[in-house]
């Protein structure tokens, strides 16, 4: 794959994450904890114990995105929404990129 269809994944991500999805399914920190909340109470009344919060669903969903992949592995959006859960995910975490110098 060339160098500008990586950019074109990451820049079809980016728009999904800041702009459309947000539009139609509001804040990640709001939806996320939503997410935990329904998850947990799935789980809860299965008997289940259960402790998700709202930082797990990004890597949740990665994971869920990485199973689809090992079935249909050249399935375009499955790459991009990998990115853009993990978008939500630092953006939910509150991740900071490093100062000058750090890595």
């Amino acid at each position: 794959m060339a160098v500008d269809s990586y950019a074109e994944m990451m820049t079809t991500a980016v728009r999904h994450v800041v702009k459309e999805r947000r539009d139609v399914y509001g804040d990640p920190k709001a939806f996320t904890k939503r997410v935990a909340r329904l998850w947990n109470a799935y789980l809860i009344n299965a008997d289940r114990d259960s402790c998700i919060v709202a930082s797990d669903i990004a890597p949740l969903m990665r994971l869920f995105k990485e199973a689809r992949l090992q079935e249909s592995p050249n399935h375009w959006d499955s790459y991009v929404d990998l990115i853009g859960y993990t978008l939500i995910g630092a953006e939910v975490s509150d991740a900071q990129p490093p100062s000058e110098g750090e890595t």
